[in-house]
Parts: structure tokens; C-alpha cells; sequence
């Protein structure tokens, strides 16, 4: 079964399971509802999760780098540690989000919404 079978499987039927270090690099996750998940060490690299909701959900030591993160609600996640190298950022919601370890680097196209209120 692949990772993104598990995942699928887990939203669809509530189950818990483990879905840290899950490999969702360069998904169509565009709009998925992955909030208060833990989803620690995850490599969602070059995936799209436009318009997703991550809100709540541990995301520390993830990695994004390359993803489109268009309009993404990253609202209260804790994101310690994860790698947004080389994103596509317009519109995220990082509300409530400490990016204090996080890591940003130059080619990240930035456009914030709502960042530490």
C-alpha cells in the first residue's frame, strides 16, 4: 500500500493510525483536509496542498521544499523544524504559527497572510 493510500484510508474511515514520515512528494493534495494530524517528519516535497487545511497539525521536521502552498492554512501547526525551501507561499495562513526554527530560503515566493497575530 502506498503513503498516499494510507492517507486516503485514514481520512476516509477516521482511523488512527501512524502517518508520520509518510512520502507524499509531488501529490495532488490540493484542498485536503489534514488538520490536528500528526504528520511529523513528512515529505510533502513538490506536492500541491493549495487550499489545504493543516490547522493544528504536527508538522515538525517537514519537509515542503519545492510545494505549492497557495492559500494553505497553516493556522496554530506546529511546524518546528520543517523546510519550506523553494515555495510557493502566496496566501498562507499562518496564524498562531511559530516559524522561529523553521526554514525559509531564498527562492520561496512569500506573500503572508495573517503571521503571528
Amino acid at each position: 500500500m502506498d503513503d498516499i493510500d494510507i492517507l486516503n484510508e485514514a481520512l476516509m474511515l477516521g482511523l488512527s493510525i501512524d502517518l508520520t514520515r509518510l512520502n507524499l512528494s509531488g501529490m495532488d493534495l490540493v484542498g485536503l483536509y489534514l488538520s490536528n494530524l500528526d504528520l511529523r517528519g513528512t515529505n510533502f516535497s513538490g506536492a500541491d496542498l493549495s487550499f489545504a487545511n493543516l490547522s493544528g497539525s504536527n508538522l515538525s521536521e517537514a519537509n515542503f521544499k519545492g510545494a505549492i502552498l497557495h492559500g494553505t492554512n497553516f493556522e496554530n501547526a506546529d511546524v518546528n523544524g520543517a523546510s519550506f525551501e523553494g515555495c510557493r507561499l502566496a496566501h498562507a495562513n499562518f496564524s498562531g504559527t511559530n516559524l522561529e526554527d523553521s526554514f525559509l530560503r531564498r527562492g520561496s515566493s512569500l506573500i503572508w497572510r495573517k503571521i503571528n497575530d
